[in-house]
């Protein structure tokens, strides 16, 4: 996993490695970790959120230490997408470092509404 390599240097696009292909996206995406390793994930974050053939990418819409957060398949444990009845959507899971990262594990959580157009 990545932070602040995954934006535009201006902030309002994604970059994605060669041959990578964004499968959805979708705005208005909240998210907040729990055990946070680090001041960079502290607090509410909101902003868009891309699945990628290789990767889950979340751009921050605030301008904040964390502008962009990159989640590769190979790093989440114990995903799961919760569909209550009441209130959104949410991914929540497990992202473990790559080798070398400054820290261990820690909890993330996405909120969001997808809209199916038929």
């Amino acid at each position: 996993m990545s932070v602040n390599t995954s934006s535009t240097p201006d902030g309002r696009g994604v970059l994605i490695y060669n041959g990578e292909m964004i499968l959805l996206f979708t705005q208005e995406v909240n998210c907040h970790f729990e055990n946070e390793p680090d001041h960079v994930f502290k607090g509410n974050k909101s902003g868009n959120l891309y699945l990628t053939s290789h990767r889950v990418i979340f751009i921050n819409r605030k301008s904040d230490a964390m502008r962009s957060f990159s989640m590769p398949f190979h790093c989440m444990q114990d995903v799961k997408l919760e569909q209550p009845v009441f209130g959104a959507n949410y991914l929540k899971g497990i992202a473990v470092a790559q080798p070398g990262g400054k820290f261990s594990r820690f909890f993330f959580f996405f909120d969001f509404t997808l809209f199916v157009y038929a």
